[in-house]
């Protein structure tokens, strides 16, 4: 289970292409519960600003069975960073922590998506690792 801040955010758990029958569910709190049907399927999570509900943030992960885990798997990664408002010009430092099984790296990799139904990332929004 991973938890995350909450103070005005909407959470949603389901597939990346929109499919139908995710079962994963996520609480009002962020706390994101995957029972065993979801194991070796790719979910998404969407934290929406409810204050303004075109600010988003997702993360996609792939669900691995806790029976056969590789020495190197990623068990889960927590995005440390509390939900906030940002006007431009404004900055926002993002912080995640990766939890794996056995020698693997620790580091998290950042990508900058446009918000679902938009096909580029706003003008002056940017991401730099």
């Amino acid at each position: 289970m991973l938890e995350g801040v909450a103070d005005g955010v909407d959470w949603a758990a389901d597939y990346p292409d929109g499919s139908d029958g995710c079962t994963a569910t996520i609480s009002a709190v962020g706390l994101l519960t995957v029972p065993p049907s979801e194991a070796d399927k790719t979910l998404r999570v969407t934290a929406t600003a409810e204050a303004d509900p075109r600010l988003k943030a997702q993360v996609v992960f792939t669900v691995e069975s806790t029976e056969t885990v590789p020495d190197d798997a990623v068990l889960g990664v927590k995005i440390l960073t509390p939900a906030a408002y940002l006007e431009l010009g404004d900055t926002l430092e993002l912080k995640a922590l990766a939890e794996v099984h056995g020698d693997r790296s620790t580091a998290v990799t950042w990508e900058l998506l446009p918000a679902p139904g938009e096909e580029t990332v706003p003008v002056g929004v940017s991401l730099t690792a």
